[in-house]
């Protein structure tokens, strides 16, 4: 199975690794948004634009062979406003009880090593 296509100018994609207890370990798909503090409404911001709270979350596909880790597309924030939500976003993933580790994943450009 090749790797998926990751288009890095237009989505943010963030790589998620759950541990053996975690709801999402068997259902990825199951993880579509940030967990909200018990508001299923949408907060508006001091600046008019959207909270965190409205971030969704699509599965992309599993990292490689390993079952616990997975990559999701941020869905419902442009670039811009990423800047301004990753801390809040990133913390909430990071406090869900299903979720034990997150990375914000970044495009690596592959440097051509000097043939012999």
């Amino acid at each position: 199975m090749s790797p998926p296509t990751l288009n890095y100018a237009a989505n943010t994609y963030l790589s998620l690794t759950f541990p053996p207890s975690s709801p999402y370990i068997h259902n990825p798909s199951a993880l579509t948004g940030i967990p909200n503090s018990g508001s299923d409404t949408p907060q508006p911001t001091a600046e008019g634009t959207r909270s965190f709270q409205m971030v969704q979350l699509q599965h992309v596909s599993q990292v490689g062979a390993l079952e616990d880790s997975h990559i999701y597309q941020v869905d419902g924030v442009d670039k811009s406003e990423w800047e301004r939500v990753r801390e809040q976003v990133l913390g909430a993933l990071k406090g869900d009880k299903g979720v034990t580790a997150v990375q914000e994943l970044q495009p690596k450009t592959r440097s051509k090593r000097d043939e012999f």
